[in-house]
């Protein structure tokens, strides 16, 4: 879109940008203070609220050389929207000769005008971008770069904006709602952020940042917006990026239908306290009313208070009839006094009677909560919709949801809320979308003890493919003692060497207490295979004697007890050694996840204090939930697991063993707080069904067992 340079002024641009590179200034940034009080959107700032706002006047232009004229920059924050206001300052005899010859919104020729521009990048990769365009008389455009130089203006968000022209500057002033940057799944509290003003005459590109290169589509060297309030996680995207190859679900407007608006004066009475089928346990019923505190849309919403229980429910077979087979979709708003789960659940039978449900599992933050999920197997073939429930997961007593505009969407989404589906998410969907088979981070991952960066878990298994060797069929027995030949051969350089195995029940781990008894190895399946399974995601499963490990999300935490481990011991070795449980493979059936064929584990450690007892797929304790279901999640300032491979190799016939001596010592020195570990193996190339004995397992030798040659600090 923006923007065209004639070819001799471009080569002359360049060698200016060439020349003053090296002393190109630091991005700048700013921090976003908030404000009690709205400030009035009129083109001027008589209103006190603007000197609130943080402001900047040091602007630069594409080329190196100083802006002909001045530009002022406010910047503020409440709770409802972003305010900018850029004062674009002008000689006395021009201000009456603006160029401004665009009349339509998003005109292609707007670039050409006297404007000013805003680009925004919430979640502050530098990777897509929000991009605000206005001319001195008002005509605006705004547009969606899910790439640079990618605009796709469908994207067509709800704003304020004011222009006035005075005597000595013009002033565009913007409100933007936190909601209508819906194209960005995550945000943080640091914004990529960018203003661009076209002066046509003399013609330079000013901007904020300063940006080199001659393209302003560069959002790598946007400056930044600092202590943004209000991010979000996984918001809900209600825009699809058309981009440069449309795709047929894209290529018609998109239609939404309200389900449920609960503006009717007898709407609360279509609903009723319900028995989930597949619950066990009597539920207290839920309260069920209408409310206008909260209404998303119109005068009231359905609100729920809860009595506790295990999963209350409410239902209605109500339903407005509506053909499903169109829509992609699934969207709702509600507000809610507390964190915790909500689950949203269509009842459908297909044309042989048979149950075809759709379950969305929310991740609830105190105060308002985007929703939005993509449709399974209703819009895959022609359903009866039957009904439709609303549930919570073990709600405090008093805790409470406003539910408005339950809608469907023609459009599939391109990211859901948490906790996210393993669900198809549109043609062109990326695998962050998705929920994540494997870490998924914006840069490389890294592999603990070796120089090695990879994409992901398949990346690391392939680059290693050729090191693989047939499993052999030692015992634990016969691995416990290769480790303790090994720890014989330490001695001789090390001879204060020291060997511990921690295994539950195992006696004299502690050199200090021959006679004690370990106890501090814990282990917990959880499964996660698909947040729909509701009623299998949830445990606790740490008495079980054995556990998966298998896919991301189905897999098994463990984590052993240090504590009798000097700190800041000399970690000379370590292994860790998981004995195989059930039927043994069979070589002579090396199918796609036999152990005779190449196989490939990974580790990573856990960053949240689980307890054995407690954790499940959605929590890691009670009332403690995962970012993303099975802990899912490793971005953000606070994630759940690291997005680092600790731990890494292939199993054999009847167990495996990995080292551990990196992560062991990060965890004695102190460098990484011991909250485990989960280990599994890696999807779909380099599978092993590994049915393993856990900690409860009624032989001491098939026990978990992290063996460790250290040596005490003198």
């Amino acid at each position: 879109m923006r923007h065209l340079i004639a070819p001799i002024a471009f080569s002359v641009l360049c060698l200016t940008v060439l020349s003053v590179h090296a002393q190109a200034p630091k991005a700048p940034e700013l921090q976003v203070p908030e404000t009690q009080q709205a400030p009035k959107l009129d083109g001027t700032f008589t209103d006190p609220t603007w000197a609130t706002a943080a402001s900047s006047d040091v602007f630069h232009t594409l080329g190196g050389a100083k802006p002909v004229v001045a530009t002022r920059l406010l910047v503020s924050q409440d709770a409802n929207n972003l305010y900018i206001a850029v004062e674009a300052f002008e000689e006395p005899d021009r201000i009456a000769s603006l160029v401004a010859a665009a009349t339509t919104h998003d005109a292609e020729e707007l670039w050409a005008d006297d404007d000013i521009e805003l680009f925004i990048d919430p979640s502050g990769q530098g990777k897509s971008y929000y991009q605000f365009m206005v001319n001195s008389k008002g005509v605006s455009s705004d547009v969606y770069n899910p790439r640079p130089r990618d605009p796709d203006a469908r994207w067509n968000p709800k704003y304020q904006l004011s222009v006035k022209v005075g005597d000595k500057s013009w002033i565009a002033q913007w409100a933007l709602p936190w909601t209508m940057f819906d194209a960005t799944a995550t945000s943080g509290n640091h914004w990529g952020f960018n203003v661009y003003r076209h002066h046509v005459k003399p013609e330079q590109l000013i901007t904020w940042a300063p940006i080199t290169g001659g393209d302003l589509h560069a959002p790598q060297q946007f400056g930044a917006l600092t202590g943004m309030a209000h991010t979000w996680n996984d918001r809900a995207v209600t825009f699809k990026s058309q981009g440069k190859n449309p795709t047929p679900w894209n290529e018609v407007p998109e239609e939404t239908v309200v389900m449920f608006d609960f503006e009717g004066s007898a709407d609360a009475a279509n609903w009723s306290n319900i028995q989930l089928t597949d619950s066990r346990t009597q539920e207290p019923p839920a309260k069920i009313e209408l409310a206008s505190d909260n209404a998303a849309s119109g005068k009231q919403a359905l609100k729920l208070t809860f009595a506790g229980g295990h999963f209350p429910a409410v239902g209605t077979d109500k339903l407005p009839s509506t053909d499903w087979s169109r829509f992609k979709s699934f969207r709702a708003d509600v507000t809610s006094t507390a964190s915790g789960i909500l689950i949203f659940r269509t009842l459908a039978k297909d044309d042989k009677d048979k149950p075809v449900d759709n379950d969305k599992i929310v991740r609830l933050q105190p105060g308002k909560n985007a929703v939005v999920d993509n449709l399974r197997d209703i819009n895959q073939k022609t359903v009866k919709i039957v009904g439709f429930q609303i549930f919570a997961y073990s709600p405090a007593e008093s805790a409470s949801v406003t539910i408005d505009n339950i809608r469907l969407s023609t459009y599939p989404a391109t990211s859901t809320s948490a906790f996210r589906q393993q669900v198809p998410l549109g043609p062109d969907t990326k695998q962050e979308n998705l929920a994540p088979t494997y870490p998924v981070v914006p840069g490389k991952i890294k592999v603990l003890g070796t120089d090695l960066e990879v994409d992901n878990a398949a990346d690391l298994a392939t680059k290693l493919k050729d090191k693989w060797v047939a499993p052999n069929d030692q015992s634990a027995a016969q691995v416990e003692a290769n480790f303790r030949a090994r720890f014989e051969t330490l001695k001789k350089d090390h001879p204060n060497a020291v060997l511990t195995i921690l295994r539950r029940g195992q006696k004299g781990f502690d050199p200090k207490n021959p006679d004690s008894v370990y106890d501090g190895f814990t282990d917990c399946y959880i499964n996660g295979h698909d947040p729909n399974h509701i009623m299998s995601g949830i445990g606790p499963r740490g008495n079980a004697a054995t556990s998966e490990i298998f896919m991301r999300h189905r897999c098994t935490l463990y984590r052993a007890d240090l504590s009798s481990v000097p700190k800041d011991a000399n970690i000379l070795a370590a292994q860790l050694v998981l004995c195989r449980a059930g039927e043994k493979p069979n070589p002579a059936k090396a199918d796609a996840w036999s152990t005779y064929k190449p196989t490939f584990f990974v580790a990573e450690f856990c960053n949240r204090p689980w307890k054995e007892s407690e954790v499940n797929s959605y929590e890691y304790a009670k009332g403690r939930l995962w970012n993303e279901s099975n802990g899912r999640n490793w971005t953000g300032p606070d994630p759940d697991f690291d997005p680092l491979f600790i731990a890494f190799g292939q199993s054999q016939q009847n167990l495996g063993v990995w080292d551990f001596t990196a992560p062991v010592k990060l965890w004695t020195s102190g460098r990484h707080e011991n909250h485990g570990f989960t280990i599994y193996s890696v999807f779909p190339d380099f599978m092993d069904y590994f049915l393993a004995h856990t900690s409860e397992a009624a032989n001491l030798q098939d026990r978990p067992a992290l063996m460790v040659v250290y040596e005490p600090v003198p």
